[in-house]
């Protein structure tokens, strides 16, 4: 049997998106007037330029960030409180961090050695994900915390590539997780959890 402890998911897809703004972006000649919308479809304000459907909480659980039509998705921190603040933990995480996770979040060091070794360190652990998972996960962190700023896109992807090796992972490895996933879980917590207690939880 696959026992999932779900109390190992960072965030749901309505705690993470009350921190960022979707905006989908169409190219010139299609855009007249448009809204840009909050995560939860409440429209924020009218921009020129800005056009395509509201994209949904379950787009950014599930990593879905292109709304098609030649139309270009971004994310953005709610608001400036929060942006400081996930910025702030991420450059209190850099100075904290052991490699190779350190290695990874920065893209500083030997950054596919550190990669690898993450990756396997997750795939090793009884239980432990596919690589196909393992590497996603870690492709998304690279360069998560560089130079103390986050871009609001990656985090949204980190998280979703986290949690989805969550949700495939076996009980096995979810009851004995390795080191990796615990600091992985304990770096993207910190950034999350930084931006809900700015106001982005509100």
């Amino acid at each position: 049997m696959n026992i999932k402890h779900l109390p190992f998911r960072l965030t749901s897809g309505l705690v993470l998106g009350s921190c960022l703004l979707v905006i989908a972006i169409a190219p010139k000649a299609q855009a007249q007037a448009a809204i840009q919308s909050d995560i939860t479809g409440n429209i924020i304000t009218n921009l020129s330029d800005i056009t395509g459907p509201i994209v949904t909480t379950s787009d950014i659980a599930g990593g879905a960030f292109a709304p098609g039509a030649g139309r270009r998705t971004y994310l953005a921190f709610r608001n400036s409180s929060v942006e400081v603040a996930v910025n702030q933990a991420a450059l209190s995480l850099n100075s904290q961090l052991g490699q190779p996770l350190a290695s990874l979040l920065t893209a500083t060091g030997n950054v596919d050695v550190s990669a690898s070794q993450l990756e396997t360190g997750l795939i090793n652990a009884t239980g432990g994900p596919s690589a196909t998972t393992a590497r996603t996960l870690s492709s998304s962190l690279r360069g998560l915390t560089a130079g103390g700023r986050v871009n609001p896109a990656k985090l949204a992807a980190a998280v979703a590539a986290y949690n989805a090796l969550i949700d495939s992972s076996d009980g096995l490895f979810l009851r004995n997780p390795p080191e990796e996933l615990s600091a992985i879980q304990s770096a993207l917590g910190a950034l999350v959890n930084a931006g809900l207690g700015a106001g982005g939880g509100q």
